[in-house]
């Protein structure tokens, strides 16, 4: 008889589950293969219809769900008493609640980790953070925020590469709030980290120094929080529907945090009526001494793309069909890259260099 005890998974609080990255994360959430465990949902209480006074509250958040992943529905249920979603057989204790409002000082409950999964104001507020904090050890802001200590999980899955990136990656010693980057930071450094690792293990270069310069276009999917109707001049507000919304990006704080070095533009970001994922245009600079620069080729990037997405497949995946988003939108990736001359291209752009130089600029782009 093993006289071991076995630990239960660390209890983890999921807040807002109005979100789409909340909703999935939800989904996602398979205690026996991921450590951990979603036990607790913090979020508002939606309102009722009229039409159906039958259903409550959680029969909300079962569409919601369900919406979010139509596969799913017939594995989420709610429980007698209407307090617990039950999904996969597992049971979730809701907790009906507003962060901006509610005093959480007397809760007594305390999580191993909180997600704050609600928006990205929230990350920002630190009345909010600091209810946060009552309620766990630790907690993850899924946005970016300058301010705070940042956690990426892309480094995560492509430890054991030559660079270190052990002061983004998640570890038993935290303690307080962390920013975990926007589904943007993450979309871009899929395909940033093969190319800084490229200049770095492959050309033998130092990859602070190589890269000067990145910029990425986005195309974003519209969210739950964009309202459909003409409330005002954000564009946030207005109707999606046929309608191409000029928006902003969080990314400039993760470039700023990860290679402050470089340059880091968001040139564009687009919000329209379409279902994640995402789609961005991302532009490497990479300044090399003139002795290596032979070795930037599209076939030798495209090289080791492809042998870097067959180590890392959870960061970056290539494909040569070029398929819209949709094909794409149930891989378990960061970032799809298309692999063909069209979508990866490579231009020596050194001409654009003001001066004599011993080193070549490199401009590489990649979708």
């Amino acid at each position: 008889m093993n006289d071991e005890t076995v630990q239960p998974p660390p209890k983890v609080l999921l807040v807002g589950l109005g979100s789409e990255i909340g909703s999935r994360l939800l989904l996602l959430n398979h205690p026996e293969q991921d450590g951990w465990a979603i036990t607790h949902i913090l979020t508002r209480k939606p309102g009722g219809d009229s039409n159906y006074p039958e259903l409550g509250p959680a029969h909300h958040l079962v569409a919601r769900l369900a919406v979010a992943e139509p596969s799913s529905v017939s594995d989420i249920d709610v429980s007698d008493d209407e307090e617990s979603l039950i999904i996969r057989g597992r049971s979730i204790k809701l907790i009906w609640g507003d962060v901006e409002e509610e005093d959480f000082s007397s809760w007594g409950q305390w999580f191993d980790l909180v997600i704050l999964a609600t928006s990205q104001k929230h990350v920002n507020m630190p009345q909010v953070v600091a209810r946060m904090e009552q309620l766990g050890r630790i907690v993850y802001g899924l946005a970016e925020n300058a301010t705070l200590p940042a956690v990426y999980p892309v480094f995560q899955v492509s430890e054991g590469t030559k660079l270190d990136y052990s002061q983004w990656i998640p570890s038993e010693e935290l303690r307080g709030t962390y920013a975990a980057g926007s589904c943007q930071t993450h979309g871009w450094l899929g395909q940033a980290v093969p190319l800084v690792q490229f200049a770095s293990e492959d050309l033998g270069l130092n990859h602070s120094e190589s890269l000067v310069r990145a910029e990425v276009d986005i195309i974003h999917p519209d969210t739950p929080t964009g309202m459909l109707g003409t409330h005002g001049f954000s564009a946030r507000q207005q109707d999606a529907r046929d309608n191409l919304r000029p928006s902003f990006s969080q990314l400039g704080d993760a470039m700023v945090r990860l290679w402050p070095s470089a340059e880091g533009v968001n040139t564009v970001s687009l919000r329209t009526l379409l279902q994640p994922p995402g789609y961005q245009i991302s532009r490497t600079y990479l300044r090399v001494p003139k002795q290596v620069a032979h070795r930037i080729t599209w076939e030798r990037l495209a090289t080791w793309l492809e042998a870097f997405s067959d180590q890392y497949p959870l960061v970056t995946q290539v494909s040569k069909i070029p398929l819209g988003s949709r094909a794409y939108s149930e891989t378990s990736t960061a970032a799809v890259v298309l692999l063909n001359r069209h979508h990866l291209r490579v231009a020596d752009i050194s001409r654009l260099m003001r001066g004599s130089s011993d080193h070549r600029l490199f401009q590489v782009l990649t979708q």
